[in-house]
């Protein structure tokens, strides 16, 4: 949620001399209707959402009115979608969740009227700020949320493992390989788990030569496959190798069985911010069946599932494990670096800072350095760097949400570039 003024109203008869007494602050979870305390959920339910939404005036009235109609939606996706997945799922704020979900959850927004508008000033800025009423059906919202917490409740998970097996002759499943027993075992446990698993088929085109995946120690994993992966929508990669062996057992003989050792490595690295290692599972284990081939895949099925048919372990209940864990809190604590260009005083620059903590989730900002007019900061966000970009992007220009555009010389803010845990601004006339 915004910490900045953020309400929402509700009823399809108010009267307008109401509806500006009608607001509570942020931080309530209820607004007061005719003496009552509603809770914001069951307005959404009901289906008869009124909000605003606020855009700058530069051009013209029918432009700004356009905006702010934009931002009146944005609201309320946040409030009936977006915040309600947020408590659902645990993993980030509705204000981050938002750009996650905007764009799929905006049709909500289809049947409105616009109730009432009105202009003031921020210094020289003239700002409009328009009511709109949304009918929205119940069902439909419920069906919203229900989507949005399969998108975005748990992260989305890319599985490339390669599988080799000592045999005359040698075989290979490669990493994009869909019968690999370690790879398809592991995405079937996930699946059960809730998790979205995104097919490595998707980037199969952009690196078809496997040399990009030469290496499967997490340092030595080409940046390349990092970046591709995460604009195919991958949250976390799971990577790695399993090689299958041959081994004597004296017991065996004679008994028609043979014995293989499955020896692998994976490694789970998440693709928020710059990227780390949240788990690595290395196991050598032993399997035996009545022909090579066979007795080479059921070791690396113990690898995979764990020796008790029963129960699932191994690499699977391992990797599910580590998920649990280390997503809910990778995901409220996401490190992007940020450059900002054009603040040419270190006034400006503690502006814009506070306007990123106050206008947007930024939990905190550290500075790294400032000189010639280019701050280069590292900010806690709950959230990926391209959700916090649309956020900046939407309110580039609003001296509400950024204070720094009421100084001297000041011009809208710009984003200018976004990769997986790093963005780019400017502003292209300085800030004094």
């Amino acid at each position: 949620m915004r910490k900045s003024h953020l309400h929402l109203i509700h009823g399809l008869y108010i009267p307008l001399s109401f509806v500006f007494f009608a607001f509570v602050g942020c931080a309530s979870e209820t607004v007061r209707f005719q003496g009552k305390k509603l809770d914001y959920q069951d307005m959404c339910k009901s289906g008869r959402i009124t909000v605003w939404g606020e855009s700058p005036i530069f051009s013209s009235i029918s432009g700004a009115r356009v905006k702010a109609k934009q931002d009146a939606c944005r609201r309320a996706v946040e409030k009936c979608i977006g915040d309600e997945v947020a408590s659902i799922t645990g993993v980030s704020t509705g204000r981050s969740l938002l750009s996650e979900i905007y764009s799929k959850a905006r049709g909500i927004c289809s049947r409105d009227s616009l109730v009432s508008e009105k202009t003031y000033k921020v210094d020289t800025v003239k700002i409009l700020r328009s009511f709109y009423r949304f009918t929205v059906s119940g069902s439909d919202i419920r069906g919203k949320i229900d989507l949005m917490q399969n998108l975005v409740g748990n992260p989305k998970i890319m599985v490339l493992i390669r599988e080799e097996y000592s045999l005359p002759p040698k075989k290979v499943k490669g990493f994009f390989a869909s019968d690999g027993i370690a790879s398809s075992s592991l995405k079937k446990y996930l699946i059960g788990k809730g998790y979205q698993i995104i097919s490595a088929a998707r980037i199969k085109n952009l690196l078809a030569n496997e040399t990009y995946l030469s290496s499967t120690k997490p340092q030595n994993i080409d940046t390349r496959l990092r970046d591709t992966a995460s604009k195919a929508g991958v949250d976390v990669l799971v990577i790695g190798r399993v090689e299958s062996y041959p081994q004597n057992i004296p017991q065996l003989k004679g008994t028609g069985l043979k014995s293989f050792r499955a020896d692998g490595t994976i490694s789970i690295i998440s693709l928020w911010g710059a990227g780390r290692v949240i788990g690595q599972y290395s196991k050598n284990v032993a399997g035996a069946h009545t022909t090579p081939y066979t007795a080479a895949r059921a070791a690396v099925n113990v690898f995979a599932n764990g020796r008790d048919s029963r129960v699932i372990g191994g690499m699977a209940s391992y990797t599910a494990e580590t998920l649990s864990d280390e997503w809910a809190n990778l995901t409220r604590n996401n490190l992007i670096r940020m450059q900002v260009k054009g603040l040419s005083s270190t006034k400006a620059a503690g502006i814009f800072r506070d306007d990123l903590e106050v206008g947007t989730d930024i939990k905190n900002i550290n500075v790294i350095s400032f000189s010639r007019g280019i701050a280069v900061w590292e900010a806690t966000y709950p959230g990926r760097s391209f959700a916090l970009a649309d956020t900046l992007n939407f309110y580039k220009s609003n001296p509400k949400i950024f204070r720094v555009l009421k100084r001297r010389g000041c011009s809208p803010l710009r984003v200018n570039s976004v990769r997986r845990g790093s963005i780019r601004l400017s502003f292209p006339r300085s800030c004094k």
